[in-house]
């Protein structure tokens, strides 16, 4: 519990002394000091030698230099940690555009908005057909189905849940082979990231709905799955392809610490941990946990677009399950499309380690609320989410784009 008085200004601060024993003052905050006039000049400018001293340094020496204090504002273009905002063609955004999408990100961050748990509301959805798949994919002889799991399995193995109304029918065979079809992009296009050793995502909106998919997993037991006899028939398949990167909010080769069911995270666990066996701090023990690290490739999602050659296409499904690299993933995108991704139809994803806000408890992220409130703002609705243990589950699809199909449907 927090106690606050504001009060209006210092200038009552002297009254109860005066009034009630102007002879006897003793509040420092009274007493009339005479200074020279020579005295306070001379401070003022020694307080700005000061400043001035502060500021003049260079990046080797400490020790900027007279000619660079004339550039100082130019200093803030460095991208070393914090990118300058572009849209999606790279150009820098005005002003008044940088200033309102800081407030977007600063105020819904910091919880300073209408609704503290805006992030963890749905919004009326306008989709007509919602699935997780297990209807198209829990059928026995797709890829890591069989009939001894089927019914166990299938729960786990199909927990993102997408719009289905502007893909193709079900059923729709597109073949990319020679000939008519050889230049002609797929209906559809799906980036899967994360996946582990279970793509049934991915491969099922391939077989049957015919979306050309990307699979991104740097994930080492990715990797060797992707190897094995086990997935031939779906590295044959011409429209799904699977990459060994991960997403990122940046791209190069980051460290990535092992994680649970083989996979890597860029959560980091503390290295020492008191675990005290009794109650009031009797027999505790200071243990050493060291997790394996793995130095591996990832991409921001503008770069991935453009390696794949896919500029100027719409991104129908974008699934995000990277074990807490969503963050940095998501803000790189937004940061480089002005806020506002609109080539993307619907994202489903998962959070990870997520706080919250304490004032407000649960569903009060505001890490999450942060991007939520970016992607509303761009027309991409939180339709629906779901809890499973500590992980939030969530589907935003593109309102605009999914009332534009209807009308065609129509």
């Amino acid at each position: 519990m927090f106690f606050s008085t504001w009060v209006d200004g210092p200038r009552h601060v002297c009254e109860p002394f005066l009034k009630n024993n102007e002879k006897h003052d003793t509040s420092l905050l009274c007493k009339n000091v005479k200074v020279p006039v020579w005295a306070l000049f001379a401070l003022l400018i020694y307080c700005n030698i000061l400043a001035f001293k502060k500021f003049v340094y260079d990046k080797d020496t400490a020790n900027l230099g007279d000619d660079r204090l004339l550039n100082l504002p130019s200093l803030l273009h460095g991208e070393t940690n914090v990118p300058i905002s572009t849209d999606k063609y790279g150009n820098q955004m005005s002003l008044e555009e940088r200033v309102r999408y800081l407030e977007l990100k600063a105020n819904a961050f910091m919880n300073f908005g209408t609704d503290p748990f805006f992030a963890s509301k749905t919004k009326p959805s306008v989709c007509r057909k919602d699935t997780d798949l297990t209807e198209y994919g829990c059928k026995i002889g797709m890829e890591g189905v069989h009939e001894r799991n089927q019914k166990k399995n299938c729960p786990g193995l199909f927990d993102h849940k997408i719009c289905i109304d502007g893909l193709p029918e079900p059923g729709t065979k597109h073949e990319l082979k020679q000939g008519e079809n050889q230049d002609r992009d797929p209906p559809c296009l799906v980036y899967d990231f994360g996946i582990r050793a279970q793509p049934q995502f991915g491969a099922t909106v391939a077989r049957v709905f015919g979306c050309e998919v990307h699979a991104i997993d740097p994930s080492p037991v990715s990797t060797e799955w992707w190897k094995s006899d086990d997935v031939k028939q779906l590295r044959d398949l011409p429209n799904y392809h699977f990459h060994t990167y991960g997403a990122g909010g940046t791209d190069g080769v980051v460290t990535l610490k092992e994680y649970n069911w083989g996979q890597v995270s860029i959560l980091r666990y503390p290295s020492h941990v008191l675990d005290c066996k009794k109650e009031g701090g009797a027999n505790c023990d200071l243990n050493y946990h060291e997790s394996k690290s793995f130095q591996l490739p990832v991409k921001t999602l503008p770069t991935v677009i453009k390696e794949l050659g896919h500029v100027g296409r719409t991104i129908d499904i974008l699934k995000v399950d990277v074990e807490g690299s969503e963050y940095a993933f998501l803000e790189n995108l937004l940061d480089l499309t002005a806020g506002c991704p609109d080539f993307i139809k619907q994202i489903s994803l998962e959070w990870h380690h997520y706080s919250w806000d304490a004032r407000y408890g649960e569903g009060a992220s505001p890490s999450i609320n942060a991007i939520a409130t970016l992607l509303h703002t761009c027309g991409l609705k939180n339709f629906w989410q779901q809890y499973v243990k500590s992980y939030l589950f969530c589907f935003f699809a593109n309102i605009h784009a999914c009332l534009k199909q209807l009308c065609l449907i129509c």
